[in-house]
């Protein structure tokens, strides 16, 4: 249902050409409140594309009011619109966020900067809209009174002026199919029934996040021939980035493919929002990391820690991935922790058994920085959120360790980690000399627990056999025989009671988060929970929404980067609840 105020003229002081109307469906169902007074309320979308670099315009719910001695046009919109590249301020507005925060202000077209904290943007001077005739007498004191409703869906209209029938439809199409794909990602219910109480409870929000470094992005063209190519821009990349986190606003942010150059530049503008950030460069020659940044008015960073998985002469750990592992508190509860990591896995598909060597030392570090003695001398772990781009999917044995705890991999194929296939990979994985068990702990950190000696962290960094590029901490030898039947047993466990915050879907329609010659999961949300026979049951951390993820066929063709998505990764976000 389209509604729109009787009477209403839309002209445009341009040169002559012909307008085409487009309509396509909504994204936010919306209903209109009555009108006080004369107020003119255009309930539907209206978006206008413009000649030279100025190329389209998305204004959701826009709503125009001029004052009779005023030459400007006003209009007035709680959060919702957004101009492409090319303009003075540009913003970027994902209209299926239903939980987008910003307060109804009024804005003027023609303005260099935008005085809110909305979603809002502004075009350069010579590219004023003038003379919208309104066929009601229109003042400066008619305001528009908005709200949701998602019982009503309305329609979207384009308003395109251009003189290539081809760019507009191409453009029409491109924007439809990318509208599409937004309007099935919304907050889903998990776990509401076994929300703790306010009193006892912490919720908090988390966003993982591969954003593609710019530098990757131009080092591989080839992967990106058949996008627009305005979308791989930077700046816009970044626009779209930035303003998809403003809107979601998590309480921890995990990102990764983050450019070492942009950190000052762009990322430090995440500061503006609350956030104070963690990085952690990749040890060679690229130019990316990883980050964890978290809002300081919510969270109180304990500690935290960087792993390197290049390890020096270790065949299966000689590449540059790396990972973050930091332990926050709510801020009115401090004795209440949890820790969150993020990492970025290797790429190459014909590695499989370098992941998992990844995995098991991801894991083995973070079991060192959760664990802790209670009160009464018992050994205890924190809560614990695995994110990041493992490039595996459902089916690989890196999400198997992960969520199942256990793996059998010696009969596996060599360097694939296939079934049945020669040459097998035997039972050594992590050579024993790095003192990492098949139970994913540290040999000479066990020791010292068996008799409930407190270990400080530089001690534990003096124990540990891994190497770190950062730390210039001298090795201490250990004092006791390490037990050889702790390694290379050909099979890899876990303590930890681990799984997906999200379904991934069914093999043949999974859910998508990248493309990688097709739509595929390789991005992650992993939590800890308490193991209930074959299940895992939200213990601790309580998952309470996810924010859906595209099915495979429903995100078709779609290209990514494009001009609404910042990066080649589609971001996971969910929600818990933390029992205090």
């Amino acid at each position: 249902m389209v509604w729109i105020v009787p009477r209403i003229s839309l002209s445009l002081l341009l040169p002559k050409q012909s307008l085409k109307y487009l309509s396509i469906p909504t994204l936010n169902p919306e209903k209109s409140l009555s009108n006080p007074g004369n107020t003119v309320h255009i309930s539907n979308t209206i978006c206008i594309e413009m000649d030279g670099p100025h190329d389209y315009a998305f204004l959701n719910d826009l709503n125009f009011r001029r004052a009779r001695s005023e030459e400007n046009i006003h209009f007035s919109s709680p959060h919702n619109f957004r101009f492409p590249s090319g303009f003075v301020c540009e913003e970027r507005y994902f209209s299926s966020f239903t939980e987008a925060h910003s307060p109804f202000q009024e804005t003027q077209f023609g303005s260099s900067s935008v005085q809110n904290g909305g979603y809002y943007t502004c075009i350069p001077q010579q590219s004023l809209y003038r003379n919208f005739e309104f066929g009601q007498n229109i003042t400066p004191h008619n305001f528009l009174m908005h709200n949701r409703n998602v019982q009503n869906i309305q329609q979207r209209y384009f308003v395109k002026r251009s003189d290539n029938a081809a760019a507009v439809a191409n453009n029409q199409g491109e924007i439809t199919e990318i509208l599409k794909v937004l309007s099935k990602r919304y907050w889903q219910e998990v776990n509401r029934q076994k929300k703790n109480s306010a009193k006892h409870s912490f919720e908090f929000l988390l966003m993982s996040y591969n954003v593609l470094a710019q530098d990757l992005l131009d080092e591989h063209p080839y992967l990106y021939r058949f996008h627009n190519p305005k979308a791989l821009n930077w700046e816009l990349r970044w626009k779209n980035l930035f303003n998809e986190i403003k809107t979601m606003r998590p309480d921890v942010l995990c990102l990764q493919e983050v450019q070492h150059s942009h950190l000052k530049s762009y990322f430090s503008k995440l500061e503006t929002l609350g956030y104070e950030g963690l990085y952690k460069k990749r040890t060679g020659i690229r130019c990316d990391g990883c980050a964890i940044y978290y809002k300081t008015d919510r969270l109180t960073l304990v500690e935290y820690e960087t792993v390197e998985f290049y390890q020096p002469n270790v065949s299966v750990l000689n590449r540059d991935n790396i990972a973050i592992i930091a332990k926050f508190c709510p801020r009115r509860s401090p004795s209440k922790q949890f820790v969150v990591a993020t990492t970025h896995l290797l790429y190459n598909p014909r590695r499989q058994d370098v992941r998992l060597a990844q995995t098991q030392l991801l894991l083995t570090e973070v079991e060192r920085l959760s664990f802790y003695f209670n009160t009464k001398g018992m050994p205890k772990y924190w809560p614990i959120i695995i994110t990041g781009d493992f490039n595996s999917t459902p089916d690989s044995v890196v999400y198997e360790l992960i969520t199942k705890g256990f793996l059998k991999y010696d009969h596996l194929a060599k360097n694939k980690m296939h079934q049945a296939e020669s040459p097998r990979h035997g039972s050594v994985l992590v050579p024993s000399r790095l003192e990492i068990t098949d139970s994913c702990q540290h040999a000479s950190l066990l020791q010292r627990r068996e008799k409930n000696e407190d270990v400080s962290r530089t001690e534990e960094l003096a124990l540990i056999r891994l190497h770190h590029s950062d730390k210039n901490v001298v090795k201490v030898s250990s004092k006791t025989v390490i037990d050889l039947d702790l390694f290379s047993s050909g099979t890899l466990t876990h303590l930890f009671a681990l799984k997906s915050a999200y379904q991934h879907g069914l093999r043949e329609d999974p859910e998508g988060t990248t493309f990688h010659d097709e739509w595929i999961t390789v991005d992650y949300i992993f939590y800890s929970g308490k193991k209930r026979g074959d299940k895992v049951d939200d213990h601790k951390l309580n998952l309470l929404s996810t924010y859906r993820l595209p099915l495979k066929s429903e995100l078709g063709c779609m290209s990514t980067p494009n001009s609404l998505m910042g990066s080649d990764h589609l971001s996971l976000v969910a929600k818990f609840d933390l029992k205090v």
